[in-house]
């Protein structure tokens, strides 16, 4: 605003929004998919063409699946070209570093607050405290000797 432009997180806010409702109905919905034609199928095949076209998802590298999964949905539905992903990375990058120093600075302050309040707060009742303790000894003190 003060630059007379749009924040930049504002598109990327945009981006992730507009993803999110494309998503939405296919992910808030429970799907079934009947494929006992395709398991028959399957099992007619001989032993070579069963690995060839292999169906055994336990064996899935679970990483390089989902890896694939988001950069599909990047290009395919939220039509980000693979060429801006070293910006998006750079982007991320300078994210991440913005949001530690943001949590560095907020426990500074959290710190110096308890250190404040410590100080201003505390301590005086301490020293009352220890004043009130010194006090009461020493009156204990003098009652005991002969």
């Amino acid at each position: 605003v003060v630059f007379r432009r749009e924040p930049f997180l504002v598109k990327v806010q945009k981006k992730i929004s507009q993803g999110l409702d494309m998503l939405r109905y296919y992910t808030t919905k429970q799907w079934v998919f009947k494929n006992d034609q395709m398991y028959a199928m399957y099992n007619r095949l001989s032993a070579k063409d069963q690995e060839t076209f292999f169906l055994d998802i336990t064996h899935l590298d679970y990483s390089t699946y989902f890896l694939n999964y988001v950069l599909g949905i990047r290009q395919y539905v939220l039509k980000e070209p693979p060429e801006t992903m070293p910006k998006a990375k750079r982007l991320l990058r300078k994210l991440y570093i913005m949001d530690k120093v943001v949590q560095v600075a907020f426990y500074t302050l959290i710190l110096g607050l308890i250190w404040f309040y410590w100080k201003i707060v505390i301590g005086p009742i301490q020293l009352v405290l220890d004043t009130s303790i010194e006090v009461i000894n020493n009156s204990i003190a003098r009652e005991r000797r002969p």
